[in-house]
């Protein structure tokens, strides 16, 4: 096992969720501020096969999801290798990350659609 795939298993037994990876060829959206390391919320949404579902934002995002890039996930964690341990969280899951403090959670009303 991967150092990184034990602290993505890590964190889904801290928030007693599904360890579901995503792979590197995946894709994800991301707003403008996350590849500059600004404090990251994200959101896990059920996907086709090609996408991780996985919607991150930083206090920059307006709002508008047209301008929100899509991004592969490889491309992402060269930026924010932080992120890396959350993106095992399955679909329904939220996070964020501020600097050094991390928190997630289950949010019933992503899983719900």
């Amino acid at each position: 096992m991967t150092a990184l795939a034990a602290a993505q298993r890590a964190i889904c037994e801290r928030y007693a969720a599904r360890y579901t990876p995503v792979r590197d060829d995946q894709l994800c959206a991301v707003s403008d501020g996350v590849d500059e390391g600004d404090a990251a919320q994200g959101v896990r949404y059920s996907a086709p096969e090609h996408m991780t579902g996985w919607y991150i934002t930083t206090a920059r995002y307006n709002g508008d999801h047209r301008s929100l890039r899509v991004e592969h996930v490889a491309h992402l964690l060269e930026r924010r290798p932080d992120i890396a341990p959350l993106l095992a969280l399955p679909p329904g899951y939220r996070f964020d990350v501020n600097g050094t403090a991390v928190q997630a959670w289950r949010d019933p009303a992503v899983e719900a659609g």
